[in-house]
């Protein structure tokens, strides 16, 4: 039997591997929301298209605005000066909140690793390939977002023709003007070449039809 002593010093173990592991959860956790416009100073400094972390406290300095997509609520919010924390479930600010409007619910797909793609649906996730619509609306994230060189969706069956070619501007893919749009009900590979890599990244998707809001995909390349 383990003396007092070796108790104690069992559960000052315990009690540190479980606060490591509380830190890994936190740490691990994915962000909770997207910066879609900001004005003035943010601490911690804060530019279109950075997703916000669980649980971070952003101060903005009397003069800024910032206008964030909250994942959880699919909201659009924005607000002025004040103390900003967004959680998984809802967000805290002692700022003036400007507005406060529906907004999409976004599907987020991480692509991890140079070479291949690490898939995960924030929002309305399913197994195999994602179900996006066909008039969706992609963002572009994450520390290699600056790499990306050229985005093309192509027909599954058909990976020679481009079936639409994205212009990149503004942490966003754009449709050039006279884009034939995609069709519902199709199996999709989105194309993405990085300057960093020297093969694309490839990621299958299901076109289905448009309903509501325009819905919104954010590309996360870390």
């Amino acid at each position: 039997m383990p003396d007092q002593r070796q108790c104690r010093r069992i559960a000052a173990l315990s009690g540190c591997f479980v606060l490591c592991l509380s830190a890994l959860a936190l740490a691990a956790e994915a962000p909770a929301g997207i910066v879609m416009a900001v004005t003035g100073t943010t601490d911690p400094p804060l530019s279109m298209m950075t997703e916000i972390p669980t649980n971070t406290s952003i101060r903005l300095s009397g003069d800024a605005k910032l206008t964030f997509l909250d994942y959880a609520r699919c909201k659009l919010v924005t607000i002025a000066g004040g103390t900003l924390t967004l959680s998984r479930t809802e967000y805290r600010t002692d700022g003036h909140i400007e507005s406060e409007a529906d907004g999409p619910c976004p599907h987020v797909y991480a692509l991890s690793e140079p070479g291949g793609t690490t898939g995960s649906l924030v929002m309305r996730g399913g197994l195999g390939a994602p179900r996006w619509a066909v008039n969706s609306e992609f963002l572009l994230t994450g520390v290699r977002a600056g790499k990306l060189r050229a985005a093309a969706v192509y027909v599954e069956d058909h990976p020679d023709a481009p079936a639409a070619t994205y212009e990149i501007r503004g942490g966003r893919l754009v449709e050039p003007p006279g884009m034939p749009p995609l069709l519902p009900n199709t199996r999709y590979v989105l194309r993405l070449t990085t300057s960093d890599q020297p093969k694309p990244s490839e990621i299958t998707f299901i076109g289905t039809t448009p309903s509501g809001l325009r819905s919104v995909v954010v590309l996360r390349l870390d």
